[in-house]
């Protein structure tokens, strides 16, 4: 392994003017370039993974990952902002299912109950999570001639009737709730009724994006995309690239120290998990789209 100790012994191709464009970055370029960076190093064989695999099949793994990212990390390398039609966020959200606010509709309701069951078989949650379905998949019972003492579903629910709905796939994310808007209200008694809702509803999760201003304007002061690109020629060349002339090459002016606090934890956490950074960007694409440019289907 070479240690690189300068900044002439930086690649060729290196140079933080072709990372200019990134300075109008917003939510959905963010992330087209964050997937091109992370397809490449999802598939490394290195790290918490590797103890699992035979030392002798370790190389095997590693050289095989090399030639196939070969391409695919030149193509970065050479042009490291990758330019994105003007109609690819309407494009894209039209066919996506990342919005985190949308509508709730009958085949979600299917989804989520075909999925209750299977994590009752696979003990990931008691049978009652599943029983609350008996309520949709009961057959429809004629009318009363007067209302009942007790509501229709008492003993069929005994004590989930008023648990809130919610959709989970059981991948160890957070459920999403599932809330009603009342569109007779103005809307600002909807906005302050849904702050409200969400500051509730952030207290019972104790988690959740903060701090979001300006998020992208220190990715770029981060040197985030040069960083990746530099971390991406470090793993296929078996290089290292000493931290100090690693922020000194993307532009971090708060030193090693600061750069390996902020910036290394920042782009590991990227490259493993952009469900939050797309659902950003669902909501912008809808947001800052014209009203006839996004269409929904069922």
């Amino acid at each position: 392994m070479a240690k690189i100790t300068r900044l002439q012994d930086l690649p060729g191709w290196f140079d933080l003017k072709k990372y200019k464009g990134a300075e109008s970055f917003r939510a959905f370029e963010w992330m087209k370039q964050l997937e091109r960076r992370s397809d490449l190093l999802r598939h490394y064989p290195g790290g918490d993974s590797s103890q699992d695999v035979p030392e002798f099949l370790q190389d095997t793994l590693y050289m095989t990952w090399q030639r196939g990212m070969e391409e695919g990390a030149s193509q970065i390398w050479e042009n490291p902002i990758e330019d994105q039609p003007e109609n690819m966020p309407n494009q894209w959200i039209s066919d996506s299912p990342c919005l985190p606010v949308k509508p709730v509709s009958v085949n979600d309701l299917a989804w989520q109950m075909a999925r209750d069951k299977q994590a009752v078989r696979d003990g990931k949650v008691k049978k009652s999570q599943y029983h609350k379905w008996a309520a949709i998949n009961s057959e429809i019972q004629p009318l009363p001639d007067r209302p009942p003492a007790i509501p229709l579903l008492h003993g069929v629910l005994p004590s989930d009737q008023a648990t809130p709905l919610s959709i989970d796939f059981y991948k160890g994310a957070l459920a999403s709730p599932v809330i009603q808007v009342d569109l007779s209200v103005p809307d600002t008694v909807l906005k302050k009724a849904f702050a409200a809702w969400l500051d509730k509803a952030r207290d019972e999760q104790s988690c959740g994006p903060k701090g979001k201003n300006k998020m992208y304007e220190r990715w770029v002061r981060y040197g985030l995309l040069p960083y990746l690109d530099l971390r991406i020629w470090e793993l296929m060349t078996d290089n290292h690239i000493k931290r100090s002339v690693m922020a000194d090459a993307v532009g971090y002016v708060k030193g090693d120290s600061s750069f390996n606090n902020t910036v290394v934890p920042l782009a590991t956490g990227l490259m493993r998990d952009l469900s939050e950074l797309t659902a950003l960007a669902a909501v912008e694409a809808v947001t800052q789209a014209p009203a006839d440019s996004v269409v929904f289907e069922d």
